[in-house]
């Protein structure tokens, strides 16, 4: 059979049952309005995973810069979301911080508090990261003996997250 006798047949079953093309052609339509419809949804989700993707990388450059992720007032560092857990083992690994000579922690305040909260914000932080990296980074307390110094410069943001504390590792390698 070729192909005009096909094409002939079907337009003669199409105008014979009027109905069912009136129903394909509504089908047609419907399902290209569906997706008219559907796609800025689509491409909300897309732009949203996006900025989930950069917002994630921030903290990941955070972390590899050496800073410990805590909110704003809070004394103990973050370590909820699996990406902050892998960037904070990476960082580990690369400095070889279980074999260190020493380690210097920081603990970051901005200047939008008193000094005597900043220093007991700042005091707190460093010390909830040296327990921190001790139960986390599997460290034995003798090879951490950090200097706690509050530092009020040098504070990174990333929205809600802050760098409140910092980690320096010395090697004699």
């Amino acid at each position: 059979m070729s192909e005009k006798t096909r094409f002939q047949k079907m337009k003669e079953w199409l105008e014979n049952n009027r109905f069912f093309s009136v129903i394909l052609v509504l089908a047609f339509l419907i399902s290209g309005l569906s997706s008219v419809f559907s796609f800025p949804e689509k491409i909300r989700s897309f732009l949203s995973n996006q900025e989930q993707y950069r917002f994630e990388n921030k903290l990941i450059n955070m972390i590899e810069d050496g800073c410990l992720l805590y909110k704003p007032d809070y004394g103990i560092p973050l370590f909820d979301e699996e990406f902050i857990q892998d960037a904070y083992r990476e960082y580990w690994r690369e400095t070889d911080i279980a074999y260190a000579d020493s380690i210097l922690i920081l603990g970051y305040v901005d200047d939008r508090y008193s000094d005597a909260y900043a220093l007991s914000l700042a005091t707190r932080r460093a010390r909830s990261a040296k327990e921190f990296l001790i139960e986390q980074a599997h460290i034995i307390d003798i090879f951490v003996d950090p200097e706690i110094r509050p530092n009020s410069t040098g504070m990174k943001r990333v929205n809600e997250f802050e760098c409140g504390a910092k980690i320096k590792v010395y090697s004699g390698n």
